[in-house]
Order: structure tokens, then C-alpha cells, then sequence
């Protein structure tokens, strides 16, 4: 899953950060971002309805996170966007699993 990547990208970045391999960093986050933009860009805004809203908000919140950490080298804001993102990340797992598709 997308998510997935997106998280071992995250777990990169805040390596770097903690290592203070600041243009390692700053690639891991821009594929971060690349990533979000891509979950945002799929999102069906006029047939998604409030969740898809929900969800480019999200998006939006993570973005903005991740901007600010690697701007400010703030490892808690990445904890933030793991937070958010992991929680996404369940409830598709959840979805699927009471649905039959795992």
C-alpha cells in the first residue's frame, strides 16, 4: 500500500533529521509530500463527499507538518504526520477487513 512507503520514507526522514543529514532529509520529506499529494490528488471530491473533504484536510494538515519539520528540524512534527497517516493507514485495514478485502 502506498501508506506503507510513505511511512518507511517518514521512518528515513527523521532518521536523517536525527543524524543531521539535513539534504537526505529534506529528499525524504519532499517524497513525503510527493506521496500525499498523489493519496490527495486521488480523492473523488464531488462523489466523496464530507469524507473526501475529511480526508484533503488531513492531507492538507500533513503537508503543512511536514513543510514545518523539515524547515524548522522538528522531529515532533513528523510524529504528528505518523500519527495521522498510521490512523489512516487502520482504518483502510479496517475497512477491507469488514468488507472481505484485505
Amino acid at each position: 500500500m502506498l501508506i506503507d512507503g510513505f511511512l518507511d520514507t517518514l521512518t528515513r526522514a527523521e532518521a536523517h533529521m536525527e543524524a543531521q543529514r539535513f539534504k537526505e532529509k529534506g529528499e525524504a520529506i519532499a517524497r513525503c509530500l510527493d506521496i500525499i499529494g498523489g493519496l490527495n490528488s486521488a480523492l473523488d471530491m464531488e462523489r466523496g463527499g464530507e469524507m473526501a473533504q475529511q480526508m484533503n484536510r488531513l492531507y492538507d494538515f500533513c503537508s503543512l507538518r511536514l513543510f514545518e519539520a523539515s524547515t524548522y528540524n522538528e522531529a515532533g512534527k513528523l510524529a504528528e504526520v505518523r500519527t495521522v497517516m498510521t490512523n489512516i493507514q487502520e482504518g483502510w485495514q479496517n475497512f477491507g477487513a469488514v468488507h472481505g478485502n484485505k
